[in-house]
């Protein structure tokens, strides 16, 4: 029998609609759930390989800022090298200023002390020019003085072609010399005639030289005054002239021109060396043996003869004379 009261226990609409909502929300969260794991798992394969590259990248600049930082550590050294280099050679300028100045400075002291030196010898030479103008003035007067009060003197026969001597005798086995002056002999076609003797004057030169000896220290004496030039050693013979010279440490002769002025040197005082040059050279007849001194040591000589009577005058290696009192 059927209940009339009786009613089926279906579902009420507003019921299904809450739990189909829910199904739906259910399936959409699973389908969300599903996509965001299937998105998240898509991503992640490129974000690799960009990582990866990033990676690659940072690598090469690293490497690059490497071989940068390496260039830079070597240009650092060289110029670091170059600086020292710069102020190893600041220094050495440095020590050469001062030595220039060092001697910029030993220069001027020596200008100085040159020009006090020309000084001291403009002075001494204009008091040997004086002295020499007073001398020549005194001579000069004297010679005038001289002439009014001597006598004419008695002729006398001179041989041609000989120089006349000057006063001055001859001294033992040292080289010795005496003052010539050189007389122009005749022509072969003219007989030769008598010229008087030349007489010194009182009070000359040639008078106050009367008994002074003038000779050589030594015969080295001689060969080193020759050697250097500062003696003119020659033989007169036929005529012609030769002055010696001196070659490899011997005596040769030496075509020369009869000089002006003269001192004869005696001939047993003529060193061998000089000698046996001469018969070397085969000249002939009878040589006369001649010293033509410099005018500093004729100079001196006048000096030395002045004030004095006699004595004897010695001439050194070095060029100077020396007055050795009465021989």
């Amino acid at each position: 029998m059927i209940d009339a009261t009786f009613r089926p226990l279906l579902p009420e609409p507003a019921a299904d609609i809450e739990m189909l909502h829910t199904d739906v929300m259910r399936f959409m969260a699973i389908l969300g759930l599903c996509l965001a794991a299937i998105f998240a798992l898509v991503q992640s394969i490129p974000a690799e390989q960009a990582a990866e590259a990033r990676a690659g990248h940072l690598q090469q600049a690293l490497d690059q800022a490497r071989l940068q930082l390496r260039r830079s550590g070597e240009e650092l050294a060289a110029a670091l090298e170059r600086r020292q280099e710069l102020e190893r050679e600041l220094a050495a300028r440095r020590r050469r200023n001062q030595e220039l100045q060092r001697s910029l400075g030993a220069a001027e002291r020596k200008l100085e002390a040159l020009a006090r030196e020309r000084s001291r010898i403009a002075a001494t030479l204009e008091q040997a020019r004086n002295e020499q103008r007073q001398e020549r003035e005194r001579l000069q007067r004297a010679l005038a003085d001289a002439r009014q009060n001597a006598s004419p003197p008695a002729p006398e026969q001179e041989r041609p072609g000989r120089p006349q001597p000057l006063e001055m005798p001859e001294a033992g086995s040292d080289p010795a010399v005496t003052g010539r002056e050189p007389v122009a002999p005749p022509s072969p076609s003219a007989e030769p005639r008598a010229e008087p003797v030349r007489t010194p004057p009182a009070g000359s030169d040639a008078q106050d030289r009367r008994g002074f000896v003038l000779r050589f220290a030594s015969s080295s004496a001689l060969e080193a005054l020759v050697t250097a030039g500062r003696v003119r050693f020659l033989v007169l013979a036929d005529g012609r002239a030769w002055s010696y010279r001196m070659q490899a440490g011997l005596p040769r002769l030496v075509a020369d021109r009869t000089p002006l002025r003269y001192h004869e040197m005696a001939p047993q005082t003529v060193p061998d060396r000089f000698r046996r040059a001469l018969a070397e050279n085969g000249v002939r007849g009878e040589p006369v043996w001649a010293v033509v001194l410099p005018s500093a040591l004729e100079q001196q000589l006048q000096r030395l003869t002045r004030g004095h009577a006699g004595g004897v005058l010695e001439i050194q290696a070095s060029g100077r004379v020396r007055w050795q009192g009465k021989g």
